[in-house]
């Protein structure tokens, strides 16, 4: 085993400690909130718990995860494959811990709301509120969890590919590709309508729909699908990332 990979696991970690601290401490204090705020007021409240929530988070530590690890790793000769690995490893353990934490929280409040509340509270999780199915609730936790456990794994790897990707940009690139990814989705798709109603006779959005029918029942058309679609996600992103880390030098 690399024995620089355990300290390059534990430094990369080690970045995540306070900022997951106070994200916990506000998503912690907003769910007891809206609970008490429900119970003294005999409200209603609905929550879905942290899972949306640290999907962001974890995108947003993608895209903050690089600079200051890859020059501090090269400078303690650390090299690009033991911190890359080190990254993984980092990402898959914050991806289930958090996973497993927001499926406690939700799942804890929701019991609260149930015993106190009664039908004034909802608390339910994002898995329960996208899929509906006749398991157990054994099977739920499960798959709730494994769901919560790829999509901030898939979070997490696209975070880290843009930021890589704009770290091996220079300057025209980076405005290119800032600017010209927005324009082109709000400029390119309207005026594509327009030709396709004066030219083609809607031939290009009958083409769309088809192509669409066919792929979003393939990779988000059930519990295995979603979770297939996003580690398969996870593993794109990340190899993209490791092709732009490969050559990459600190700036």
């Amino acid at each position: 085993m690399n024995k620089k990979l355990v300290p390059s696991f534990r430094f990369q970690l080690a970045d995540y400690r306070f900022g997951i601290l106070i994200y916990y401490t506000v998503v912690l204090s907003l769910l007891a909130l809206t609970f008490f705020t429900a119970l003294l007021h005999k409200g209603v409240v609905i929550s879905s718990g942290a899972s949306a929530a640290s999907v962001v988070f974890l995108f947003v530590c993608g895209l903050c995860a690089f600079k200051e690890n890859f020059g501090m790793s090269l400078q303690n000769g650390v090299s690009r494959r033991t911190m890359f690995t080190a990254r993984l490893w980092v990402t898959v353990g914050l991806s289930a811990g958090m996973a497993i934490l927001d499926e406690a929280l939700s799942r804890f409040f929701g019991f609260l709301g149930e015993a106190f509340l009664k039908d004034a509270a909802v608390y339910s999780t994002l898995f329960d509120q996208i899929f509906q199915g006749g398991w157990s609730f054994g099977e739920v936790l499960l798959l709730s969890v494994t769901f919560n456990f790829v999509l901030c794994l898939a979070a997490s790897a696209i975070g880290y590919f843009i930021t890589l990707m704009f770290y091996r940009l220079n300057k025209l690139g980076k405005i290119l590709v800032g600017a010209g990814v927005p324009v082109f989705f709000m400029v390119v798709p309207p005026v594509l309508e327009v030709l396709d109603n004066a030219i083609f006779g809607e031939v290009l959005q009958r083409i769309a729909r088809r192509v669409m029918g066919f792929l979003l029942p393939l990779l988000f058309g059930g519990v295995p699908n979603v979770i297939g679609t996003c580690f398969a996600l996870f593993l794109v992103f990340s190899l993209f990332a490791w092709l732009l880390l490969r050559k990459a030098v600190v700036k």
